[in-house]
């Protein structure tokens, strides 16, 4: 128990160090706890700037942890680049109304300009309500609705039929089933994090499907105490259409964030087009996999915060609906696969890692790509 409690302290973000310590009580089945901790900024201003799919992008965030000494959090951030903005606000009250329930409200708009993998440019308004029912310490209920309104335009002629022109709703409520044993929720070494969610869509709106996404990862420490840990992953998703097809814009589109050595939307079926090229469609159903062992790396001092890692990924992306007077179109069901190394920095700034894999396995239409950088923790 003290040492799940010193785990969730930590994990609160409020505190620079945490120490439970016991001595003996006034009685043999009495103890004495003390909680010792030394306090640090809650709130911080984050400026980064980095390479994505559409190029380059600075963004500004400001996030706070305890707002207003309460333990409630508020999250704002721009993003700016060549071919996206991004916009958003969060907030989150894990004692709603002075329960033991946790509430949050979010907002967002995306704007995307064309780009090869996505000829279209795309404006995304939306935003949600969660609800958290705690049902032990290690399971978490979640209740949810989201609303989005995405509006399509100038599309490339070769791609008009599966991402036609237009504005589309989507209202839809959904539920998640959270199941946590985690040692650290921010540097974890040894235990299991599930997570099942499903959305419904078609509480009003214009499309009409159910998702379903599972994600468990798996942490050990290999060597106690040499900070050497083994991590398994495996996740999937499916998307089925209630009484009609499934947008193209509604599947799933995967690459280097769950396969490394892979370009982003660079698995999966594609579409031909008559120049020779092709444009990725997504797919219906996909899985993943990793297995990865992190590692301090040997000379540098562990208070900087790096480690290392190797790992190999696979996975597969496939199956869609096809949009009537759409062109060819081919969906390789095969097992994509790869292998690499990687470097972890716990930076000031949050999680960043930087990853070079090659891809052992692909499809003739698949997009590869020896580097991959991403912030914020990968699982």
């Amino acid at each position: 128990m003290m040492d799940r409690a010193e785990r969730k302290l930590r994990d609160l973000g409020y505190f620079k160090t945490v120490h439970i310590s016991a001595e003996p009580g006034s009685a043999p089945d009495k103890v004495i706890i003390t909680v010792a901790v030394e306090d640090q900024s809650t709130g911080d201003v984050s400026l980064g700037a980095g390479i994505s799919t559409r190029g380059l992008i600075a963004e500004v965030g400001l996030n706070e942890k305890n707002f207003l000494g309460r333990g409630q959090q508020l999250g704002i951030s721009v993003g700016y680049g060549q071919k996206q903005q991004q916009y958003s606000i969060s907030f989150t009250d894990p004692y709603f109304l002075g329960q033991h329930i946790s509430f949050g409200v979010s907002a967002y708009q995306n704007q995307y300009n064309s780009i090869t993998q996505r000829p279209f440019d795309e404006t995304v308004n939306g935003g949600g309500v969660t609800f958290g029912f705690p049902i032990t310490d290690d399971l978490t209920f979640q209740l949810n609705y989201k609303i989005s309104q995405d509006k399509i335009s100038n599309t490339a002629a070769k791609s008009a039929v599966w991402f036609p022109n237009g504005t589309t709703l989507t209202s839809s409520a959904g539920y998640a089933v959270l199941y946590s044993t985690l040692d650290s929720r921010l540097d974890p070494h040894n235990g299991l994090n599930l997570i099942f969610t499903q959305d419904f869509a078609g509480v009003g709106g214009d499309t009409h499907y159910v998702r379903t996404v599972a994600d468990g990862q798996y942490y050990h420490e290999i060597v106690a105490d040499a900070g050497i840990v083994g991590v398994v992953r495996a996740t999937g998703g499916n998307v089925t259409g209630f009484g009609q097809p499934i947008r193209t814009l509604d599947d799933f589109f995967k690459g280097g964030e769950t396969i490394r050595g892979f370009q982003s939307y660079g698995y999966g079926p594609v579409e031909y087009n008559g120049d020779g090229t092709t444009t990725p469609i997504g797919g219906k159903n996909y899985w993943a996999t990793t297995a990865q062992v992190e590692f301090p790396l040997p000379g540098v001092p562990p208070d900087l915060g790096f480690k290392g890692a190797v790992f190999a990924d696979a996975g597969s992306l496939w199956g869609f609906d096809k949009p009537a007077g759409a062109g060819k179109a081919v969906d390789n069901n095969v097992i994509r696969s790869s292998a690499g190394v990687g470097l972890i920095w716990n930076s000031p700034i949050g999680l960043l890692e930087a990853d070079f894999a090659d891809a052992l396995t692909k499809a003739s239409t698949d997009q590869t790509q020896w580097f991959w950088f991403s912030a914020g923790k990968r699982f």
